[in-house]
């Protein structure tokens, strides 16, 4: 998986204060800009999360790369923004969800994805996802 930025480190000196938590809409494939779009369909085999910067917009973009099945889901849970040393880190929390073992699902390639416009005026010095998996019931 490729990560934009990195995670904090155990000594950094977080000022609770100056934490916040920023908006965010999920697209509908008809919504996602055209050049979303086209890096979607170009990268779609790749597992990957990533802050993309188009012309002032910022845009959470997480691919699950290729899936042989249904039943595999990707949900962004909360971002935060916060002020570490007078640095500025956001940390985008996202919850894959897998099929659980035994399950019936769909059987086809998926390409599980999503484009989430994040609140965001300039971008962020540092980025980290924080990605958790867990099995439907």
């Amino acid at each position: 998986m490729t990560v934009i930025g990195c995670q904090p480190g155990e000594g950094d000196k977080v000022d609770i204060s100056k934490v916040s938590d920023i908006g965010f809409h999920v697209l509908q494939d008809n919504e996602i800009p055209q050049r979303i779009k086209n890096f979607l369909e170009n990268n779609k085999e790749i597992e990957q999360a990533m802050l993309v910067d188009d012309d002032g917009t910022f845009y959470a973009v997480i691919t699950r790369g290729r899936k042989n099945t249904g039943g595999y889901g990707v949900e962004i849970e909360k971002i935060t923004l916060r002020l570490v040393d007078g640095n500025s880190k956001l940390t985008v929390y996202v919850r894959y969800t897998d099929p659980k073992p035994g399950s019936v699902v769909t059987q086809a390639l998926t390409y599980p994805h999503l484009v989430a416009e994040v609140d965001l005026k300039q971008k962020p010095q540092e980025i980290k996802f924080d990605i958790k998996t867990k099995n439907q019931r």
